[in-house]
């Protein structure tokens, strides 16, 4: 189908169109059906009325919400508004007349091609008596012809109007679930779930439709056991594992499964809950995350019967929820990932990743000797193996495998990402022959990559000698942003780093170029550095006027941007942008999404926000900094988390890293992400060019 929605913020009304994509829906936006050049045009709602006319609501403000102007702003309008109507050249429709008429004619308006006629028959049999209404359907039913065109639909339709009114049909439920279009077997899925506790066996019904060929009325199926409070529900979202499972599916059935935990779980560790295939119990199993159930995960980890990925999603689990002894029988085992005599090096790696990712944030380490299962999976020739077993060497500090992280670290033959994880390792491990390594390794006769990864583990051995070589380094070299930003980041994670960087740049000449890209840097980087911005603006802003934080200043940029600047070339500008901040289909996501700026601020708050980013910090974009009790420094916006731990959304991985409260020192809020003197070194036409570019945004 073809749906209209109001773009209030870029003064619009859009149109999308619908396609299936497996159980979820594929979106494809068509040309829009009215736009505005007046930033108060703002449609709030759209409809299609009787008539087959299309109406707006137009909410008919310049101001769009609370988040970045005040309550009791002036400029807020609240006695204006307006309503438009949009037809076509077509004669307009004449809806029925469905009040007052017999029951059968108003339940023939559940035939009508017009979704408004079939919502306002459904209506009008909710003002009728409920017996005769009972009476009437049942009769309606009767009489169609299952021969004809459409009977499959009308059975539908007589299922989703007897839902609205809540006139339970055990009969016509069954039916409809029977339905040959797929569309009606998940609306009685659905329904089932709603009339589960007034008709007979709806776990019944809902087991063949949760193996239905259709993935929608699987997800459908899913989402309705999900809602019926009983031990036996879970049995029927298990078998929708039989099947192939998309990205919607997986969701509704993780949720099913977290939803009916307090029905299952003590019932099935005490053996009064069995499963019909193993399989099902591995799907449950390794979405259900509970402590609780290491030893259940543990069973289907070493269930040679199972496929390689169930068995494989366990020790994934096991790995999130479990402790030591899971992180050395299953991570750190390369016959849990060899099967027929075959190793798989790819499956283990992600396994690896898993571990590195549980010791950062939980501090599990193996008990006992580490040396003889580390050198195995050293010997393995796999990059993805090597690399992170090396991370695990460095965070376990396990000097047994010294000399092997030592072959790694010098070894030419490997990568870069390798021997940078063996540089890492050596300086975790505080390794005697660290430095000599990394001195030489950060030298001038390396390429610009090992030598940055060289110099960012020298950030955990001896900052002072990091900071010089690195002033250095940036001197000499052309870096690419990413690796600019890498080093930025090893240096604003230690609580003395940025101290020392700065020191060590202090006297380089960089030029404003290089200035300008490492500013830039510094906002990928994910962390903020007060010290930095101002030591990199000043550097950068020596050929331009720096301007002052005051009404005038913004005021007369607004007008000269304006009068002066090309949105053309702003968009030119506006490139480095893009590294933070999605601009259409383009773009990151650390900062707020640019796409619609122009009609959401006001010209004049758009140039302080750009100039000045700390004054006002869009809600959920405010920076927190948190330093832990082993000294390190991590950034990024906080997000909710359980009792007893923090989380924050790392802004340089957009990634989400949880820590225990109690290994955290400190926590400080440190407001926008973005540095305050981003742009203000920019020569005065570039800076008008953006200005006019940015206001242009979503017009």
């Amino acid at each position: 189908g073809t749906f209209a929605t109001g773009d209030f913020k870029a003064n619009r009304i859009k149109i999308f169109s619908l396609s299936d994509d497996g159980a979820g829906f594929k979106l494809k936006w068509e040309e829009p059906l009215l736009r505005s050049s007046h930033r108060n045009f703002r449609p709030v709602d759209v409809n299609v009325g009787p008539d087959g006319a299309i109406y707006v609501v137009d909410w008919y403000n310049s101001i769009t919400c609370h988040q970045d102007d005040a309550y009791r702003d002036p400029r807020r309008d609240k006695a204006h508004g307006r309503i438009w109507r949009i037809s076509s050249k077509s004669p307009a429709l004449v809806p029925p007349k469905l009040g007052g008429v017999p029951l059968r004619q108003v339940l023939d308006g559940l035939k009508a091609s017009a979704s408004w006629t079939r919502g306002q028959a459904r209506r009008e049999l909710s003002n009728r008596d409920n017996r005769e209404a009972a009476k009437a359907m049942d009769d309606w039913i009767e009489s169609l012809d299952a021969d004809q065109e459409g009977s499959e639909r009308h059975l539908m339709e007589a299922l989703l109007a007897c839902s609205t009114i809540e006139m339970v049909s055990g009969d016509l439920l069954r039916r409809v679930a029977r339905s040959e279009l797929p569309g009606a077997r998940a609306l009685a899925a659905r329904i089932t779930g709603r009339w589960a506790d007034r008709i007979k066996d709806p776990l019944g019904l809902l087991a063949a439709l949760a193996r239905d060929e259709n993935p929608r009325v699987r997800m459908e199926a899913v989402l309705a056991a999900g809602q019926i409070p009983q031990m036996e529900s879970i049995q029927v979202v298990a078998m929708a594992s039989e099947r192939d499972m998309d990205r919607s599916i997986e969701y509704a059935f993780t949720q099913a499964v977290h939803h009916l935990k307090p029905h299952w779980e003590e019932p099935f560790e005490k053996g009064r809950l069995t499963f019909s295939k193993m399989s099902h119990v591995a799907a449950v199993l390794n979405r259900a995350g509970s402590k609780n159930m290491v030893g259940k995960l543990r069973g289907v980890a070493d269930n040679g019967s199972l496929s390689k990925e169930q068995r494989k999603g366990a020790m994934m689990t096991l790995l999130a929820v479990g402790g030591p002894r899971e992180f050395k029988d299953y991570g750190l085992n390369r016959k849990k990932f060899t099967s027929g005599g075959k190793y798989d090096p790819n499956a283990h790696a992600v396994l690896l990743a898993r571990m590195v990712e549980a010791t950062r944030e939980r501090g599990v380490r193996p008990e006992g000797e580490l040396g003889e299962p580390l050198l195995e999976l050293l010997d393995s020739g796999h990059e993805g193996v090597l690399t992170h077993a090396l991370g695990l060497i460095g965070l376990w500090s396990v000097r047994q495998v010294e000399g092997e992280v030592l072959r790694s670290a010098s070894d030419k033959n490997l990568g870069t990402e390798i021997r940078a994880a063996a540089f890492l390792a050596l300086a975790r491990m505080n390794s005697n022959k660290a430095m000599g390594i990394l001195k030489e390794s950060s030298g001038k006769k390396n390429p610009s990559g090992i030598r940055v990864a060289a110099i960012k583990a020298m950030c955990l051995t001896d900052l002072t000698e990091a900071a010089k070589r690195t002033a250095g380094l940036i001197g000499e070299v052309g870096l690419s942003e990413k690796e600019l930003a890498g080093l930025l980041k090893a240096f604003l994670s230690k609580t003395s780093g940025a101290d020392r960087l700065v020191e060590a740049l202090k006297p380089v000449d960089l030029g404003q170029d290089v200035a300008d890209r490492l500013l830039q840097a510094l906002y990928l980087s994910g962390h903020l550095s007060g010290r930095m911005s101002e030591l990199l603006g000043g550097k950068g802003a020596k050929s331009s006027e720096l301007l002052s934080p005051d009404e005038k200043t913004i005021s007369e940029l607004v007008r000269l941007a304006r009068e002066k600047g090309d949105p053309s070339r702003g968009k030119l500008e506006a490139v480095s942008c893009l590294g933070c901040h999605r601009i259409g289909s383009q773009g990151g996501l650390v900062g707020p999404d640019l796409t619609s700026l122009g009609t959401t601020l006001s010209p004049g708050r758009i140039v302080e926000e750009l100039l000045w980013p700390g004054r006002q910090v869009k809600e959920g974009y405010s920076m927190i900094q948190l330093t832990t009790k082993s000294g390190e420094v991590l950034q990024g916006y906080e997000r909710s988390a359980k009792p007893g731990e923090i989380t924050i959304r790392q802004l340089a991985e957009d990634s989400f890293l949880t820590l225990r409260r109690d290994r955290i020192l400190s926590v400080k809020k440190l407001g926008s992400a973005m540095p305050a003197n981003l742009v203000t070194g920019m020569p005065r036409q570039r800076l008008l060019d953006l200005i006019q570019y940015l206001v242009q945004l979503g017009k």
